[in-house]
């Protein structure tokens, strides 16, 4: 991400940013694969991705020819294809950074590159021949950050102030999801901020701004990253609890005793309660779930949805080379248990717990150097009675499955 960008995310002002000579953020034709297998994996069930479509502004029930296929050919195909090229329809496939390893590290590495530390996030394709946004004018609860594929794309985009008075917005909600029901979008088109761009131009507004998407009735494709921009450390230790609840764990701590009705000096009341906060946050069973949450979500960089694994079976060897072209992705911790000292680490936002091992830390740390690397030559310096060869091999071969390596150049 560019400093100018980095400079309005900062500024929290919309902005324009022409790509000039640059190629758009993926090749179109890459995209539309991970589109297609996107389809696949939401036919078979898969609970991650959705699909949305929009016929006119209305949404439109998904019959099995809706979904994309390969005989498309392309992003335009299947627009067309499901259009029929009336200039209404528009889709938009959510958490698609799970349709496809290639799409989860393209995603990682925008938000690697963010001026932001990780938070929540979202990454979404949106694309259609529709001249007016389907959702209308409307604001999110994230800052949205949209690279064009193909087309002209262009949002009007107004100050939060603009319609705070506007009936059925809600006071405060600046940092949430609103819409607004029946607006005359001509009448207040002199007051927009006009965001526009062409493939390879990235355009960027806040959470606080409203917007609506225009097209001049041409085949559009974006992908876009949506930052929420109400995120804090609190949200962490919330899943946390409630994981916990659910799970039937006890926190050993009680809400303060005492009558809701008694007024007056609640110094004692508020005593007990800072006493029983803190001490929920040092139980054990609190504490291992935040971590490995923290973990998860550093090496996720916020993106909750992700790919499925790759194969189990063996793909790598000694004579095998690879390079980790991302080492954000691979996170290692400490931690102490009644059983002794553990290993926790992550990888891609998976988690996992080992007896702590000098030689996996010093593993780790050779990985994320980025640098290619021979499989033997590791193997043969990290090796000892303290772990295996194979051991260390099977731990490479783990954060493989989860994308976080790619194949490194013949010697």
């Amino acid at each position: 991400m560019n400093d100018a960008i980095a400079g309005h995310v900062r500024a929290r002002r919309p902005g324009v940013f022409h790509a000039g000579r640059r190629a758009p953020l993926a090749d179109p034709l890459s995209v539309f694969r991970w589109l297609v297998a996107a389809g696949d994996k939401i036919r078979a069930g898969d609970g991650q991705l959705r699909l949305r479509m929009y016929d006119g502004g209305a949404a439109r029930h998904l019959a099995d020819q809706d979904y994309p296929r390969e005989s498309d050919r392309s992003i335009g195909g299947y627009v067309e294809r499901i259009g029929g090229g009336r200039g209404m329809t528009g889709f938009v496939v959510n958490n698609f950074q799970a349709a496809h390893p290639d799409a989860w590290r393209l995603a990682q590495s925008l938000m690697a590159r963010l001026p932001v530390r990780p938070v929540p996030a979202s990454f979404e394709i949106f694309a259609g021949d529709y001249r007016q946004g389907f959702f209308g004018v409307h604001k999110d609860d994230q800052d949205v950050i949209t690279f064009v594929l193909e087309g002209k794309k262009r949002f009007l985009v107004w100050p939060y102030e603009t319609f705070a008075n506007h009936p059925g917005v809600e006071p405060g909600s600046e940092l949430e999801t609103a819409f607004l029901r029946r607006l005359d979008v001509a009448r207040y088109r002199d007051q927009a901020i006009v965001v526009e761009g062409e493939a390879g131009d990235i355009l960027y507004w806040p959470a606080e701004y409203w917007h609506v998407a225009e097209s001049d009735g041409g085949v559009t494709a974006t992908l876009g990253l949506g930052l929420f921009a109400d995120s804090s450390p609190f949200r962490l230790v919330e899943r946390a609890a409630c994981e916990l609840a659910q799970e039937g764990a006890e926190l050993e701590t009680e809400w303060p005793c005492g009558s809701s009705r008694s007024g007056g000096d609640s110094a004692s009341f508020l005593g007990a309660l800072h006493a029983d906060l803190v001490h929920a946050l040092g139980s054990e069973p609190l504490r291992r779930r935040l971590e490995e949450k923290a973990l998860a979500h550093r090496t996720s960089f916020g993106l909750v949805a992700r790919p499925d694994p790759e194969p189990l079976e063996k793909a790598l060897d000694r004579d095998s080379r690879v390079r980790m072209p991302l080492p954000a992705a691979l996170a290692w911790s400490r931690s102490e248990s009644s059983q002794g000292p553990e290993l926790l680490w992550s990888v891609s936002g998976a988690v996992f717990r080992y007896p702590y091992v000098e030689g996996i830390v010093r593993l780790f740390e050779k990985l994320t150097t980025g640098a290619d690397l021979s499989i033997g030559r590791l193997l043969a310096e990290l090796e000892s009675e303290e772990i295996t060869g194979e051991a260390l091999l099977h731990i490479i071969e783990i954060i493989r499955r989860h994308h976080a390596l790619v194949p490194g150049s013949a010697a």
